[in-house]
């Protein structure tokens, strides 16, 4: 069972249409409970789904639709979005679509799993201050 506790969210713009979202994985379009990256084009600082490996600022906590205000988790134990089988202890970074996967070495690391799972389920990380493997 994934778990949630002690969240730091803050509120952010998102590019990225997410709104059909759901919970589960349903391949690249699924921004719920990912990882995130400033990013956007727009003169705010705005949000968008992280790619492989990068510094992620955060966990998508909701469905908004694009250029909508969401709430991101920074910090706590958060709910995430696998991309491949991860186990208690493991350090993990952002895969392509911005699932959690463990991190290899020059990916930058942005959680250690709570509760492990396999690609498409919901597992728990604690998210950490980012740091290079």
């Amino acid at each position: 069972m994934s778990l949630e506790g002690n969240l730091v969210k803050v509120t952010k713009i998102i590019t990225t249409d997410l709104s059909s979202d759901t919970l589960t994985g349903t391949g690249a379009t699924s921004g719920f409970q990912r990882f995130v990256i400033a990013g956007g084009t727009t003169a705010v600082p705005t949000m968008i789904r992280c790619g492989a490996g990068l510094l992620a600022y955060g966990v998508l906590d909701s469905k908004p639709a694009a250029d909508q205000a969401a709430p991101v988790k920074v910090q706590g134990i958060s709910k995430i979005l696998l991309g491949g089988t991860v186990t208690p202890g493991q350090n993990v970074t952002s895969d392509a679509s911005g699932r959690a996967v463990v991190a290899g070495v020059g990916d930058v690391v942005r959680g250690i799993v709570e509760d492990g799972g396999v690609i498409d389920e919901i597992g728990s990380i604690l998210l950490i201050s980012p740091h290079v493997l």
